[in-house]
């Protein structure tokens, strides 16, 4: 690819040749005198003066002169424009000689003539330049100016990924280490039905409570490493805890899970042991503390566009302000470990996936106005 010529070198060119075509017009003229060598000494002083600016440019700007304070920088080039007027008239009067252009004039004549006349022409020749070099100084300013704001938007950019990935790190951490916690909880509390059945000497009970033990061990274990599981699994894992609780509570605990035709189980994901939580606290805050129990209904939809999972668990126990009221401390330590864990992972969630899975609490009551149990929707974005 051929370099373009600079800016710099079309006003030299340009300028310099429009000298030529001025100072030409006396040769075309109809009485004029001037030889073809009047033409040919014209164009070697073009070349000369395109050598002497140029040269007198490097040497400004090799010495620095264009960054001195104004003062300074004006005596300087005067002195330096001086010098090179007096170099320039004294190459164009030898050029003169050869060409005999002033044979009425000696040579010093000629340079005293040509050093003012040459003065002159290189001051013009220094404004111009000046209003060049102060334009294109701004130019480059500017443009170095939007490169450095570029650079510092591409950086912040980067330095915004970096920080965005490291908190998604740490919520990764944090979300692995709130899992763990999950799954030794919910161990220990198959842990105690068995327990209860091994005392009681019921070997058949304890044999299927085993069984369904040993599958719903197997699917926490797998589902724990994943950050998300079909819904189909956690149903499956839901419906064998709710299995294994009302072998325990018996006649005190009954469980229904409704899917609507439309919910897609095997393609919706979720987080593992998300809902396990909520059911586990309505037996235990809801229905156990009832002298016969209860029930708990667990429905799955999804909305119109099929944009949000909703799962609404439903206990018809005695509600949230009556279980306080007892003051259970194991309820108020079952609730803050399970319930705070959970509250903390989809919190967690939320951050990581960008997404705004909501929970909610609704106390139930009565035509009487009393509590008759408590109502959770879960919405999660799918």
């Amino acid at each position: 690819m051929k370099k373009k010529l600079s800016a710099y070198w079309w006003c030299q060119i340009g300028g310099w040749s429009v000298y030529f075509i001025i100072n030409s017009i006396p040769y075309f003229t109809p009485n004029s005198h001037l030889g073809t060598g009047y033409l040919a000494d014209l164009f070697l002083i073009l070349i000369l003066g395109i050598l002497i600016t140029h040269a007198m440019r490097f040497f400004m700007i090799k010495y620095g002169l264009l960054r001195l304070n104004i003062p300074r920088q004006i005596f300087f080039i005067f002195i330096t424009t001086a010098v090179f007027s007096v170099i320039f008239s004294l190459v164009t009067a030898c050029i003169d000689e050869v060409f005999n252009q002033n044979p009425k004039q000696k040579v010093w004549q000629s340079i005293s003539r040509l050093s003012s006349y040459f003065f002159i022409v290189l001051t013009f020749w220094n404004m111009i330049y000046f209003i060049y070099y102060y334009i294109e100084k701004s130019r480059r300013q500017n443009i170095d100016t939007l490169r450095l704001e570029n650079e510092l938007k591409i950086q912040q950019l980067e330095n915004d990924k970096a920080k965005a990935e490291f908190q998604r790190n740490v919520a990764d951490v944090s979300l692995t280490a709130l899992r763990s916690q999950m799954n030794p909880h919910f161990i220990f509390n198959c842990l105690n039905s068995i327990k209860l059945y091994t005392t009681q000497n019921d070997n058949v009970a304890a044999a299927e409570y085993l069984t369904k033990f040993s599958r719903l061990i197997r699917l926490v274990l797998e589902n724990s490493p994943k950050d998300k599981v079909e819904l189909h699994s956690e149903l499956e894992s839901l419906q064998l805890y709710m299995e294994m609780e009302v072998m325990r509570f018996k006649e005190k605990l009954q469980y229904n899970i409704h899917v609507e035709k439309d919910v897609e189980t095997d393609y919706i994901e979720i987080p593992p042991l998300l809902l396990q939580p909520y059911v586990e606290n309505a037996i235990w805050h809801g229905l156990m503390p009832k002298e016969e129990g209860g029930k708990i209904d667990v429905d799955v939809s999804v909305n119109g566009d099929k944009s949000c999972l909703q799962i609404t668990i439903t206990d018809n126990g005695i509600g949230r302000t009556k279980s306080e009221e007892l003051k259970s401390k194991t309820a108020i330590k079952h609730k803050s470990y399970g319930m705070k864990v959970t509250s903390e992972r989809i919190e967690l969630i939320n951050q990581i996936y960008n997404t705004d899975t909501d929970v909610k609490i609704h106390d139930l009551v009565d035509e009487n106005g009393k509590p008759s149990g408590t109502k959770v929707i879960i919405q999660i974005p799918v």
